[in-house]
């Protein structure tokens, strides 16, 4: 006889949704092999000022236009849009530097 309870039948049935793959990053004998390097955290943010140069993993290098220490907002032109437009971004401040989204 075969178990009918609805947890063992919900079991088998695969998810239908294309975005419910469990992510695997970070898990099995590869990624103890392969470490994800440590992100250097040690930026003085009482130094920074407009005019700095700032790098973005995607958008590469760019330029501090304004820093709102009260609001924890910074600014920065990194890269450009379709027109060759130079590209405005904010991004919160110092949280940016400290997760790794930006560095000098």
């Amino acid at each position: 006889m075969t178990n009918t309870t609805p947890d063992a039948a919900r079991a088998s049935v695969p998810d239908p949704r294309p975005d419910a793959v469990e992510p695997q990053m970070g898990t099995g004998p590869a990624a103890a092999s392969n470490p994800i390097p440590a992100i250097e955290r040690s930026v003085d943010h009482a130094e920074l000022e407009p005019g700095d140069t700032v790098f973005h993993k995607a958008f590469g290098y760019g330029e501090v236009i304004d820093i709102d220490r009260e609001n924890g907002f910074i600014e920065a032109v990194l890269g450009t849009d379709k027109r060759g437009n130079p590209k405005h971004r904010k991004f919160l401040f110092p949280n940016a530097f400290d997760q790794g989204m930006l560095t000098l």
